[in-house]
């Protein structure tokens, strides 16, 4: 049994829309409503979707 918060799903192609304008870690976490940090993870996983779509 898992416990904890449950993994925030984004959509890919918002984060896509975002890397074209250059937005920044606070901006997007702004954007989605969430924290800094979740962003800030998520954009370290260089092999991730959530990177690749924001590159």
């Amino acid at each position: 049994m898992s416990t904890g918060r449950p993994k925030m799903e984004f959509d890919l192609s918002e984060v896509e829309k975002l890397g074209m304008l250059g937005a920044t870690a606070a901006e997007m976490a702004a954007w989605f409503g969430c924290a800094t940090r979740t962003i800030e993870r998520r954009m370290s996983r260089k092999d991730g979707e959530f990177c690749r779509s924001y590159e």
